[in-house]
């Protein structure tokens, strides 16, 4: 539906490169993104195609989750008046989603540092208890590997993010605190040989 209201030229969707095909929408799962340029009209025939969705699928769009946010080119008096279109109110950006960032920072280390956090807050969690070494291996295995890994399957972390992993997983592991810090027998990079 979107597409026939795009071929119309009700709205249109944007173009990454010069030359490119034009997106107006990615669908995943119940999550949609539409894309179009912020113009009175175009917001207004996208209401009415989203409008057309509903009465024709007998399923309501809930505006409730309803998002827009604007390009910092977009006309203040345009952004008000699309947002009174839909009825929902702007965000500056969707910081994530899907669990990943939409938008591309120069400064990775912030970016990403939400990783970090998760992970020492994981681990902080876990000090109180008493663990074996087995136990405290299958943990750093179980959770700190697997926290980063959706992220790193499509951006590279920078090191210094990667490194802060390695000293919070060697803490926990040598029983460190931040009041108490115990000697670390071995190497944390010995330590994360292969077995075999």
């Amino acid at each position: 539906m979107l597409t026939r209201f795009e071929e119309r030229k009700c709205f249109s969707g944007i173009k990454i490169a010069t030359g490119g095909p034009s997106i107006s929408h990615l669908f995943f799962v119940d999550d949609n993104l539409i894309f179009c340029k912020a113009k009175i009209l175009k917001a207004t025939h996208l209401k009415s195609c989203l409008n057309s969705y509903a009465k024709a699928s007998r399923q309501l769009i809930n505006f409730d989750k309803f998002a827009i946010s604007f390009s910092p080119n977009s006309r203040y008096s345009d952004k008000a008046a699309i947002c009174s279109v839909f009825g929902v109110n702007q965000v500056q950006s969707h910081e994530l989603y899907l669990g990943l960032p939409t938008f591309s920072m120069k400064n990775k280390r912030i970016q990403f540092g939400y990783i970090r956090d998760r992970v020492i807050m994981k681990l902080q969690g876990w000090k109180e208890r008493t663990f074996s070494q087995g136990g405290k291996e299958v943990l750093l295995k179980a959770m700190e590997q697997s926290i980063p890994t959706y992220t790193m399957s499509y951006f590279i972390l920078p090191d210094s993010l990667v490194k802060d992993l390695e000293a919070a997983c060697a803490w926990f592991w040598w029983g460190n605190s931040l009041d108490h810090k115990k000697v670390l027998w071995k190497k944390w990079t010995d330590l994360c040989r292969p077995k075999s």
